[in-house]
């Protein structure tokens, strides 16, 4: 599948990557549309502070899609872009947003400028998959 990529100290490149494998509790979401934001282009001028020196990421974190494998197959929703470690004080206490070692899609994991994105269960647990209306644009709902 084409996908935006970002490999930390480098470049940005449009290339061709495989389809996400799930884990136990993940969802296959397919996408419909999604943003760019400042925070990519922030990240393809001049990385991020989460990325190891050389890593590849695939940029993209405000979208929605349909879930085609996995939990939820076939609802179409909105993703959230962050989730918390789900093991630090703020996690515990059901506050991931406060979580110091959070993790979020298009910085350390795969992000939603490609054809098909891997939710973890962390974030569908956390809360992070809205359902969303077929009379919601998915432009707009992005």
């Amino acid at each position: 599948m084409i996908a935006a990529t970002y490999t930390q100290g480098q470049k940005l490149e449009i290339t061709d990557v495989p389809v996400p494998s799930l884990r136990a509790g993940d969802a296959l979401l397919k996408v419909e549309a999604t943003s760019i934001c400042g925070t990519d282009t922030k990240i393809a001028r001049a990385g991020h502070r989460k990325l190891k020196p050389g890593q590849r990421i695939i940029l993209g974190h405000e979208f929605v899609g349909t879930i085609v494998e996995g939990a939820l197959k076939g609802q179409r929703v909105g993703v959230a872009p962050n989730w918390g470690c789900g093991a630090c004080d703020a996690c515990v206490r059901g506050m991931a947003n406060m979580c110091a070692e959070y993790s979020a899609f298009g910085i350390d994991s795969d992000g939603s400028h490609t054809q098909y994105v891997r939710i973890p269960a962390i974030a569908i647990v956390q809360g992070n998959v809205t359902p969303l209306p077929n009379s919601v644009p998915a432009e707009e709902a992005a």
